[in-house]
């Protein structure tokens, strides 16, 4: 702090001859003490899209009348507020799709064992399968309750359909494993039959379904830039494949809508989702329906925290430009996590 003025060097001998005293400088002010600038607030997340068909899950199918066809209790697992983890299930939402799960806890695989799950792809028409469609032409053809494919199996309450609904492409599965054998192939039909009549109904008496989600925006490509650093990463260049979407199921349509691309060498697999940056807060909370293990957030270097889970293999997503990245191994680094972590900063340098 600097000192107060002498009064010697405010009244030499003229300025007493002048004045009838002298008043000392007052004492200046204390220095403020230096405050940190504020931080700046996290960036909001991109606005998530919604459903085209307006209708809630609950509003489609009570939970009381899927619970009178299965045995075991069921609960709404999924509905239009589940966030999802796992590019198929990303893209579908981006795409305007609507799930619902109706179901008991236990799943074989990437399926419910008890109670009834729907996809509802919006505008349809012109993707939905025709007779002549190889992947289909197993299954039983119906006019009722809407046009499409059921198939129920012979020894199980085990069916699945595709019907056009309204310009939507519903998909549905309906399994009760915990039904009699004897009765249980029976009680499926009847059973998935039901729940398809009252579904197309709802659906027919919808809203016109909203416009097509738009991304606020989105990156560059990526495969050619990795098939070029392969060797770099450890890959081999021969390995080398990029998928070409190919219409025949809902999911590859609406990966073909999104413009999804994915390339792979063997089991180490890269995908990215335009526009996908939305899913990613979902992820990083270690929310959403997918199958697999815990995600913890990782340190990568170059990428700050990132979500990783590792199971039978192990899957890193982070964000560049707006776009959804997927680094998925299921062979490369055998679930050592770190090597992992290492492996996606070396991609995520090279295809900054």
């Amino acid at each position: 702090m600097r000192k107060p003025r002498l009064l010697g060097l405010l009244c030499s001998a003229t300025a007493v001859g002048l004045l009838a005293g002298c008043v000392p400088a007052p004492e200046p002010s204390p220095t403020p003490t230096p405050t940190s600038a504020p931080s700046e607030p996290e960036p909001e997340p991109p606005a998530a899209p919604t459903p085209a068909l307006a209708v809630p899950c609950l509003d489609l199918l009570s939970l009381e009348e899927v619970q009178a066809v299965v045995s075991a209790p069921v609960e709404v697992l999924v509905d239009e507020g589940t966030t999802f983890r796992g590019v198929p299930l990303i893209t579908a939402a981006q795409a305007g799709a609507l799930r619902c799960v109706w179901a008991g806890e236990r799943r074989t695989d990437a399926r419910y064992d008890e109670g009834l799950e729907v996809s509802l792809l919006p505008r349809a028409a012109d993707d939905f399968p025709g007779a002549e469609a190889a992947a289909y032409a197993v299954l039983p053809a119906i006019t009722e309750p809407a046009p499409g494919y059921l198939h129920c199996d012979s020894y199980s309450a085990l069916c699945r359909a595709e019907l056009l609904v309204a310009d939507y492409w519903l998909s549905a599965t309906f399994s009760d494993a915990g039904r009699d054998p004897a009765d249980a192939a029976a009680h499926g039909r009847a059973a998935m039959t039901a729940l398809l009549t009252a579904l197309v109904q709802r659906i027919e008496a919808a809203p016109a379904a909203a416009p097509a989600w738009v991304p606020s925006g989105t990156g560059s490509p990526i495969c050619a830039t990795a098939r070029d650093a392969a060797a770099d990463w450890g890959l081999d260049p021969a390995a080398f494949e990029e998928f070409v979407h190919v219409e025949g199921d809902p999911g590859s349509v609406a990966e073909g809508r999104v413009q999804v691309e994915r390339c792979a060498w063997g089991g180490v697999r890269l995908a990215r989702v335009p526009g996908g940056a939305w899913a990613f807060d979902g992820i990083r909370q270690g929310v959403g329906e997918s199958p697999g293990g815990e995600i913890v957030m990782a340190d990568v270097p170059g990428l700050g925290q990132a979500p990783l889970v590792c199971d039978d293999g192990c899957t890193v997503w982070f964000v560049r430009d707006g776009d959804l990245v997927e680094v998925i191994d299921y062979s490369k680094f055998g679930g050592d996590e770190q090597a992992m972590i290492d492996f996606v900063a070396t991609v995520a340098a090279d295809l900054a």
